[in-house]
């Protein structure tokens, strides 16, 4: 789901499901996030990585629980005091639900 108002902010909602053959997923390639606040909420798939010194970590799955990114943008707005950071998805599913407005 997109909306969108007269000044540009956004909300964006994306449901990436279960594939039921995981073996056959290739994954993403390794990205920054396009917007200021990224909430990613955790199921029980998990994937999601981090580079931390140029090695890439895992993320601790906590299932049902919630990781907040922040996009380079804030990197430039605070002196670059926080490095923004890319994110490699191992695991993913590229099904997308956008409902009709």
């Amino acid at each position: 789901m997109r909306k969108r108002n007269e000044k540009g902010a956004g909300v964006k909602l994306l449901h990436y499901p279960p594939c039921p053959q995981p073996k056959k997923i290739a994954g993403l390639a390794k990205h920054i996030d396009l917007y200021f606040l990224t909430v990613l909420w955790q199921d029980e798939v998990g994937g999601l990585q981090v580079c931390q010194d140029g090695c890439w970590i895992s993320v601790n799955l906590n299932v049902f629980s919630t990781v907040v990114n922040i996009r380079g943008i804030f990197q430039r707005t605070q002196e670059t005091v926080i490095k923004s950071n890319t994110v490699l998805m191992q695991r993913f599913n590229a099904s997308v639900l956008m409902p009709r407005m």
